[in-house]
This record gives C-alpha cells, structure tokens and sequence, in this order.
C-alpha cells in the first residue's frame, strides 16, 4: 500500500498544481485581456488627443495664412495707392508745364498721355517716366510737332548713356533752352 500511496499523494499534488497553474493561466488571461482594454482605450483617447492637435493646428495654420494674407493684400494696395499718387502728381506737373509755357489745350493734354501710353507699351518704360519726360521737352520749349520723337530719342539717349529717361530728359531740355529758338518744326 505504501507505492500506491505515493503514487496516490503524486497525482493529488499533480492535480493541485495542475489547478494552481491552470488558475495562474486564467488569471493571466484575464489579466492580458484587461491590459488589452486599457490599451485601446488609451490608443483611442490619443487618437482623438492627436485628431484635436491637428484640427487646432489646421486652424492656427488657417488663422495665420489669413493673417499673412491680409498683411500682403494691405501691402499691395498701399503700393498701387502710392502708384496712382505719383502718377497723379506727373500728370499735374505736366498740365501745369503746358499752362506755363502757354501750350496747354485739352486735345494736346490728351495726345502727350496717348503718346506715353504707346511707348509704355513697346519700351515697356513706366507711364510716369514717360509723363515726366514729355513734361520736361515741354518745359525745354519743345511744341506739339516734335513732343513724340523727342520723346523717343530722349529714350534712345537714355540707353546710350546708361542713365535714366527723366535724367536723360533734362538733357535734352536743357539743350532745347539754351537754343536760340525754341524746338518746333
């Protein structure tokens, strides 16, 4: 009865860490399935945290390019709001260039700014540099007959000496002066 026993004691110890490991296992289980819960409820709050950071950042980025937008349509329209003032202030020197040398009439006024526009047009020289040159052949004595080619050497000279139009302009004028006549056909 002794061996039989110790067999008897074996497989009820057996049995029993059988049972302990068999609780163990479940108890793991158990475990590795509750880990695995709090795992994805921690990725899905990240996720929503990571979806709130990018909507939030769409919106800075949004906010900003509108901002920096404003900043660089603001900027344009000073600029063009400048442009129209100068051009303003060309047109009224050389209205009252033509009244001062007794040359002004609306027909004339009216050709000198076709005329600019053309040549703006093939030189692609700024309609205020045109304006300025013509303003400075009419303050020079230059009449109506030879305004345009002038004009168009003052250009040429410009080009040749590597000088600006409006500089190359008060040559000419200055050279139409001190003539003994003035310059017309």
């Amino acid at each position: 009865m002794g061996a039989e026993t110790s067999t008897l004691e074996l497989l009820v110890t057996i049995q029993r860490d059988v049972t302990g490991l068999t609780q163990t296992v479940s108890a793991m289980q158990q475990g590795m399935a509750t880990m695995k819960d709090s795992v994805k409820q921690f990725s899905e709050k990240a996720n929503e945290s990571l979806k709130s950071v990018e909507q939030h950042a769409n919106g800075v980025s949004s906010a900003l390019m509108s901002f920096f937008g404003g900043i660089f349509a603001v900027g344009r329209l000073k600029r063009f709001a400048e442009e129209a003032l100068q051009l303003a202030r060309v047109e009224a020197q050389l209205e009252q260039a033509l009244r001062g040398t007794g040359q002004y009439s609306v027909e004339y006024r009216e050709q000198l700014t076709l005329n600019a526009k053309a040549l703006q047009q093939v030189t692609g020289a700024s309609k205020e540099s045109l304006l300025s040159v013509e303003r400075f052949l009419v303050q020079g004595g230059v009449g109506p007959e030879l305004i345009k080619p002038l004009t168009e050497g003052v250009l040429d000279l410009a080009t040749a000496m590597n000088v600006d139009v409006v500089s190359a302009a008060r040559i000419v004028s200055n050279l139409c002066l001190a003539s003994t006549t003035t310059c017309t056909l």
